[in-house]
């Protein structure tokens, strides 16, 4: 199982749920779990996948972000 896979971490990237371009991945924002509004992509699953919200969601999830991943290195969000 690679790093990340089966928790939520700043510095792992995710595969999508849906099928999409290799290179594109998603990562977390960092912010805490919340409900998601349609249309924002979030984590979820036992094996972590990002998925995009079709409607709003009344569980709370983590928040991502897409990202284009040229080559695989350790990557971690913001300076800390």
């Amino acid at each position: 199982m690679k790093p990340g896979y089966d928790k939520v971490g700043r510095e792992y990237f995710y595969p999508l749920g849906d099928h999409h371009p290799e290179k594109l991945h998603a990562v977390w924002t960092g912010d805490p779990p919340r409900p998601i509004q349609p249309g924002e992509w979030y984590l979820s699953g036992a094996i972590i996948a990002a998925y995009c919200a079709k409607g709003g969601t009344t569980h709370a999830y983590h928040p991502a972000q897409l990202v284009t991943v040229t080559k695989y290195e350790h990557y971690a969000i913001g300076g800390d």
